[in-house]
């Protein structure tokens, strides 16, 4: 069987990647080296060569034939207005002609657009869409609305007025009209969805995908690597999350304040990467006028490596998402690295922590039941310890490498056999 995966970033190899690229990168590698199978990855350009044991393999897109400065409003374009890219396109027939695969499983693909979908129509390959956040449903890509709220109406014509995406201005209203039927009409032609969580698979059905259609692959353990083993940092708090209000790095913020009033000592480590420039403001001067700014560190990821070496140091590892999140990459990781975890009940985080046995659980929306639970991690040590212990436990059952590889099959099996 040839499997076609297909992604805009990988982590490590481009400056800009997150969980969708991580989740990607683990099933790719899951299957890689497995008897009756032969992968191949195709990408956008990387920023070094890519040394891994799949095929690699470049796709193009508008963006190579522009100057840098031009790239975000391309992708941005696609995004919001069309997501067809015509060059992705032309790329993707010839790769296909090429290597013939039996599968084209998309990953996060807002470069290579939908280009693939019509691809795959036309030359009669089966595809798989993996869903890794909501800007299949939504402008916004969270199901919130522009002041944060959640919003279950999907896109519609009243995007054009509280969608937090209004890089093109009086477009974005027009595209709110047609965006629902263009979506759709490739949905239509998809063979299978890929979804992290129960949460997502009721999410997708309550939009109108044929549940039959969606298959549940879960979040990979992925125990701690000797190398980089390091000493937990007691007052060490870490936050791993995009810029973003629907991240709720604010929410973080205000309960780390509340924290320093009981542990002057802890210190939060936030690893980011811009989305809001204005929300990135917001959070500066929230911490200068909380007077904290000496007490929290704000760096952008780098490889994957460095990012599980800041959780193997924290004391307790924090996930603050507001929205009907997939089930977060970082969740997986700190639970696999054996961290204590205080995270919103939220999308498919319940799904993945049980409350005060492998994790804490807390009111998405409320900064002192944050700080409590924080605080109470880093006074009780009993209660640390014991989080500590049952979170492997708890993510080794529910994502094993066999139980990934298993679901992963029977996808693509499932879509074969149809």
């Amino acid at each position: 069987m040839k499997i076609l995966h297909l992604t805009d970033h990988l982590p490590n190899y481009y400056p800009v990647w997150g969980g969708a690229e991580k989740v990607a990168h683990r099933h790719i590698t899951i299957l890689s080296g497995k008897e009756n199978l032969r992968l191949y990855v195709g990408a956008t350009k990387p920023a070094k060569p890519v040394k891994e044991s799949f095929k690699f393999l470049r796709i193009w897109t508008i963006e190579d034939f522009f100057p840098k400065r031009f790239h975000l409003y391309i992708t941005g374009f696609k995004n919001q207005v069309l997501p067809f890219d015509p060059v992705a396109f032309v790329s993707l027939i010839k790769l296909v002609k090429k290597i013939r695969p039996d599968i084209i499983h998309m990953h996060k693909t807002n470069k290579i657009s939908f280009a693939p979908i019509f691809v795959g129509k036309l030359l009669k390959v089966p595809v798989i869409l993996a869903i890794y956040d909501y800007w299949y449903f939504c402008p916004g890509a969270a199901l919130t609305d522009a002041e944060g709220n959640p919003c279950k109406k999907f896109h519609g014509n009243w995007c054009g007025q509280c969608s937090a995406t209004r890089q093109f201005g009086p477009i974005s209203k027009v595209t709110s009209l047609y965006r629902k039927k263009l979506f759709d009409w490739f949905y239509s032609r998809v063979a299978g969805f890929l979804v992290l969580s129960q949460s997502n698979f009721r999410l997708l059905s309550e939009y109108g995908i044929p549940r039959k259609k969606v298959f549940v692959v879960r979040q990979v353990f992925n125990p701690p690597k000797e190398k980089i083993k390091s000493k937990i940092e007691k007052g060490n708090i870490f936050m791993n999350a995009w810029m973003s209000p629907h991240k709720g790095v604010h929410i973080v913020i205000e309960a780390f304040r509340e924290v320093l009033k009981r542990i002057p000592s802890a210190n939060l480590y936030l690893e980011t990467k811009v989305l809001n420039p204005q929300y990135e403001q917001k959070i500066k001067r929230l911490i200068k006028e909380s007077k904290i700014d000496k007490n929290v560190f704000i760096f952008e990821r780098r490889t994957v490596e460095d990012y599980l070496e800041k959780i193997q140091k924290a004391n307790v590892v924090v996930v603050a998402e507001q929205w009907e999140n997939m089930a977060p990459t970082t969740l997986a990781d700190a639970m696999s690295q054996g961290k204590p975890v205080v995270a919103s009940k939220i999308g498919g985080i319940p799904e993945m922590i049980e409350d005060g046995r492998s994790g804490l659980l807390v009111d998405p929306r409320d900064p002192r039941d944050f700080a409590e639970k924080i605080i109470k991690v880093i006074k009780d040590p009993k209660l640390a310890a014991k989080l500590s212990e049952n979170a492997p436990k708890s993510i080794e059952k529910l994502g094993s490498p066999e139980n990934i590889e298993l679901q992963l099959l029977r996808l693509y099996n499932s879509v074969l056999n149809k």
